[in-house]
């Protein structure tokens, strides 16, 4: 009678939704050869990642049988007017091939969720053929949220992510529009309206001002991001090398939360100084880097609250604020690319130091051969329910060589270790309305 009971209860729980696992993303770790998945339950119940490995260019790769690792969750509260808790899922599976994909579910107790597929490869791949000499593509955007706008993107993305194999997403930061909102239902919201995107392609984020909650507690906790020892195991910044990329993530928050702290601003510029010295003895193995935030360093538009009231802060003082913690670092590293966000809106720019335009080799309107500063792109227009809060400049400036309002996301395709493509992705009219292509032949560090 009991294991009735406890069978109609599970039941009753399945058919609610409850224990269905949800929200689930996977993302990379500090570790070559790992995969991270993260799912969301609303009752707590022993949980396994089943996987196998399939489509190997290696035959004997593959496998019939299926291979189970538990998930560890954390018990949170994601209300702030009510007591409401989620349990935050996480596992990692390990020993991935990148010579295969990989088919895997979530089940526990009393449910599981639909299959996914992904990539095996990871940053700094160990593997049998060389990494850096391997085609790579990625996706790159900032400010996605719920409703009909961010849906554009979900649905478009997905339907590119079926057609064209992306090695991974960058997030800049503002996610889901706020994540803590409505006791945390805002950003259950998110969690699976992106699922399946961010199920089969590993989702790597950094925080905007819309994270900022309760010291970014629920970012840190719906997202495991890769440690280091200066970022003290937030993921709040950090580095990955994968194929012929340094790929850098920042967290501008510190520059101008309420409570910012002076001291995790030295931390994060030591670590970034480090990094990049350390990226710039591998350059000849890989010659890229990017470096991504969510404030920008340099826009062109005339930015406005909601109601109206210009203000230009994000184009005036405050990227002039970060302009003078950073531009240095960038220019005297040689940082290829720099993308922020935060303004609703996408705008490319051409090789710029200290405001001014910086001649390459060879220059014209959708190409830079061996540019000689880092160029800057604005892509923070993946939508969300604010809308646009950005109006077109009547006035550009002379480096800025694109600019819209459609929404949508970048492209990013690592061709070699010469020639980088990147291409900006219309939601309205379902197709590239910017490119650049970016040539290497020669160094500047």
């Amino acid at each position: 009678m009991r294991f009735l009971l406890i069978t109609a209860f599970l039941i009753h729980l399945a058919i609610s939704g409850l224990v269905t696992p949800e929200q689930i993303h996977i993302s990379w770790t500090e570790n070559p050869n790992e995969m991270r998945v993260t799912w969301t339950s609303f009752v707590p119940l022993d949980s396994w990642v089943i996987y196998r490995p399939i489509l190997c260019n290696d035959p004997q790769h593959n496998s019939f049988d299926f291979t189970q690792v538990q998930g560890n969750y954390t018990k949170f509260n994601e209300g702030t007017v009510t007591v409401r808790y989620a349990f935050i899922y996480t596992s990692i599976i390990k020993n991935l091939l990148p010579d295969c994909h990989y088919e895997y579910y979530i089940q526990n107790d009393a449910s599981f969720s639909k299959s996914y597929i992904f990539n095996g490869r990871t940053p700094e791949s160990v593997n049998s053929y060389r990494d850096v000499d391997n085609k790579l593509n990625m996706i790159i955007f900032g400010d996605w949220g719920t409703g009909p706008i961010g849906e554009l993107t979900s649905a478009l993305l997905g339907i590119d992510s079926k057609v064209k194999e992306f090695t991974g997403i960058l997030h800049l930061g503002d996610i889901g529009y706020n994540l803590n909102s409505d006791d945390g239902l805002i950003g259950d919201m998110y969690g699976n309206q992106v699922q399946d995107i961010t199920a089969s392609i590993p989702y790597m984020t950094l925080p905007g001002n819309h994270e900022d909650a309760d010291n970014m507690t629920h970012y840190k906790i719906r997202f495991k991001m890769p440690y280091n020892e200066y970022n003290q195991g937030t993921g709040l910044f950090y580095s990955f090398n994968i194929g012929p990329v340094h790929f850098v993530t920042l967290n501008t928050e510190v520059y101008y939360r309420e409570a910012k702290s002076d001291l995790q601003a030295e931390i994060q510029l030591e670590w970034l100084k480090q990094d990049l010295e350390t990226a710039n003895l591998h350059r000849k193995k890989r010659p890229w880097i990017i470096v991504t935030s969510h404030h920008p360093l340099y826009c062109s538009y005339d930015f406005t609250e909601l109601d109206g009231t210009e203000r230009n802060k994000c184009c005036g003082h405050e990227a002039q604020f970060l302009r003078d913690k950073l531009e240095d670092i960038f220019y005297y590293n040689a940082v290829d690319i720099f993308f922020g966000a935060h303004l609703h809106a996408y705008e490319r720019m051409t090789a710029i130091y200290k405001n001014i335009t910086v001649q390459s080799e060879y220059d014209d309107y959708n190409t830079h051969k061996n540019p000689k500063a880092t160029i800057h792109i604005l892509d923070g227009n993946a939508g969300n329910h604010y809308a646009h809060n950005a109006d077109i400049t009547k006035t550009p400036q002379l480096w800025s060589q694109y600019r819209t309002n459609d929404y949508g996301y970048g492209r990013m395709t690592f061709h070699n270790k010469t020639h980088l493509l990147f291409e900006q992705v219309s939601d309205y009219t379902m197709s590239v309305i910017d490119s650049l292509w970016v040539i290497k032949t020669i160094e500047r560090f």
